[in-house]
């Protein structure tokens, strides 16, 4: 029989079984795991497709599973038509497996789902990776006229609430609504003194939510990386808020083409992206500040923190 997948990718899953088969007891992801190699081997492919699928129905996270469904969807010629590519993280294993090409974005689901997990270390990771994209963007929104009153901020990808209490520590008068996929990371934010929360797509809430023009910044802090081309992003921004009003964010630099999806499944955006992109939306930048936003495997991120104000409409 021929294999449905590639000698290395089921060298790599036999192996990520090896340190477990010994136990005593299996968890049913594994056992389905176990089937889905066996299946693999014997070249049946839509038995190894649908064990794999009970197994990240259990534990999406697992690396060289979802790059072997990946593989079986794509040589099977099912990658393009297959409806839960966003639910398992496909899209992202894919591309940096090389599978396929990156996504327009993370998926909603796979936000959640990666957030809910990382939610009771995700401050203590932010202080060890030297996180710096809160305390910047709070910096830069320090800066903005107030004209007296207290600022009314729209957190986008608000998480555990660090920008706001980054805002508040820089001296300024706010009131904030914060919109997150991740409910784990939402449950801590309340804690922050948001007005209101919501879970729900960043995108998604720009286009349905009723509340509209009723802000003066929008922030997206540790947001952008997860987004590709920013287009459809900042225009969905600009609909959202009336003439006058900002947009304040952080980016990762690319250190080529306008997009660039890296070794680490993040996004980078080339300067001239991001301002080609806001232009196009109707922003004018006010400021565009470069800083290094965090460590990733040791090494510093190049990134820059922009304020872009909405121009009135011709």
């Amino acid at each position: 029989m021929i294999p449905t997948a590639a000698p290395r990718t089921l060298g790599r899953c036999v192996a990520a079984l090896a340190g477990v088969a010994a136990a005593p007891t299996l968890p049913d992801h594994v056992r389905s795991n176990m089937a889905a190699v066996a299946h693999c081997s014997r070249g049946e492919e839509d038995l190894a497709i649908a064990c794999l699928e009970r197994s990240l129905a259990l534990e999406f996270s697992q690396y060289e599973f979802q790059a072997l469904l990946a593989e079986l969807l794509v040589r099977a010629d099912r990658w393009e038509s297959y409806g839960r590519k966003g639910d398992f993280g496909l899209e992202i294993v894919a591309a940096l497996e090389g599978l396929a090409s990156p996504p327009d974005r993370y998926h909603p689901l796979l936000v959640a789902k990666l957030f809910d997990r990382l939610s009771p270390q995700y401050e203590e990771r932010v202080m060890r990776e030297d996180y710096a994209e809160h305390t910047r963007i709070a910096l830069a929104i320090s800066r903005l006229p107030r004209e007296g009153r207290a600022l009314r901020i729209l957190d986008l990808g608000c998480g555990t609430g660090m920008l706001a209490e980054a805002v508040r520590s820089a001296g300024v008068d706010a009131s904030f609504v914060g919109v997150d996929m991740s409910e784990a990371m939402l449950a801590q934010a309340r804690d922050r003194g948001y007005e209101r929360l919501f879970r729900d797509d960043i995108e998604g809430f720009l286009r349905t939510d009723p509340a509209r023009a009723q802000f003066d910044v929008v922030a997206l802090a540790s947001v952008i990386p997860f987004f590709g081309d920013l287009h459809d992003l900042m225009q969905a921004i600009a609909q959202y808020i009336s003439a006058g009003a900002r947009v304040a964010f952080s980016y990762d630099v690319a250190e080529a083409g306008a997009v660039q999806f890296n070794a680490h499944g993040r996004f980078r955006h080339a300067p001239s992206h991001v301002e080609a992109c806001l232009a196009a939306a109707g922003f004018r930048i006010e400021s565009h500040e470069s800083f290094v936003a965090r460590t990733e495997r040791g090494q510093p991120v190049a990134a820059r923190v922009v304020v872009a104000r909405r121009e009135a409409t011709q």
